[in-house]
């Protein structure tokens, strides 16, 4: 009798187990934690990273400290910039932009870039070239051109077009990729080993976060509740199936480097500001950093700072 009371008493508490896990699960994903995360620095990979409510991300220079030292972190384009200045202390922090999965055909790289086997195809909304970052001599050309930019004075980097690269390993030609994930970890490994005391972002590369997400100290969900479709349909909301899937790769990241900061970047017209506070709302509640601009990032909104 004491021993199937027992089985017995194991068996509910199993299953106790198993129903509150399933309940967790079904919660909101949330990754702001209780423990004074505003005010308080706290330490990713040994660096003590300060922790931060608001952020830009802005591509011109006609604006310059009066707008941007509103903000906690700004990601500035890495070589074409307005003056890092800080407004007080050590605030905010700047991130110097640095394309790791393509190269623009007019930016400052194409020259050395030009006509080199790394170039698979065009992208040709952004006039950009989709890049094989598992050549050596491509890497050797992003570890440079990051030299070149925290050598201006940003305090890391905010690395972007992992998507592109990670398009690779897709279709009937995915096979001749492999390892594309594999080269775009040795890159971020190789960039915190140079430099360690820098903060390392890259937007999405979502379906390889729980293998870049030791490495990192932001990653951007960007497209996560509205995007810029086309010139007709304009800015529309992102379908509740394609959220879900970025949600739970943001998920395993954050479950991996429980450290980890997500930081949102959503798009609205200028004139559409239900939909700009919707999505702030909409990451504001599961602990997510929010900015919003339109498609080009050339202006700086204050959404996020008034809503």
């Amino acid at each position: 009798m004491a021993g199937n009371s027992t089985r017995r008493l194991t068996a509910l508490l199993s299953a106790l187990l198993l129903f509150l896990a399933g309940c967790t699960a079904q919660q909101d994903f949330r990754v702001v934690r209780q423990q004074d995360q505003q005010d308080a620095a706290v330490h990713r990979g040994g660096v003590p990273v300060p922790a931060i409510k608001t952020w830009l991300c802005y591509y011109d220079d006609s604006q310059g400290p009066e707008a941007y030292s509103l903000f906690d972190l700004v990601v500035l384009d890495g070589h074409h910039h307005p003056p890092l200045v800080r407004a007080s202390g050590s605030r905010p922090l700047f991130l110097g932009y640095l394309s790791v999965g393509e190269v623009e055909a007019s930016g400052p790289l194409w020259s050395a870039a030009s006509g080199q086997p790394y170039l698979v195809k065009r992208n040709e909304f952004w006039d950009s070239w989709i890049v094989d970052v598992r050549d050596p001599a491509w890497q050797q050309l992003v570890f440079e051109n990051a030299d070149s930019i925290l050598s201006q004075g940003f305090d890391g980097l905010f690395l972007d077009t992992f998507d592109s690269s990670l398009g690779l390993l897709e279709g009937d030609k995915g096979q001749a990729y492999q390892g594309t994930t594999e080269a775009l970890r040795h890159i971020l490994s190789t960039l915190r080993n140079k430099h360690p005391a820098k903060l390392l972002a890259v937007n999405r590369g979502l379906p390889a976060l729980s293998s870049l997400a030791p490495l990192i100290d932001f990653v951007v969900i960007e497209d996560l509740f509205s995007y810029y479709a086309d010139a007709e349909q304009g800015y529309v909301k992102v379908d509740a199936q394609t959220r879900d899937i970025l949600l739970g790769q943001a998920a395993e990241g954050v479950r991996i480097n429980p450290d980890l900061t997500v930081l949102t970047l959503d798009y609205a017209d200028s004139d559409q500001i239900d939909l700009a506070r919707e999505a702030i709302d909409f990451s504001r509640a599961r602990g997510f950093i929010p900015y919003v601009s339109t498609i080009a990032l050339d202006q700086v909104f204050f959404h996020t700072l008034h809503y």
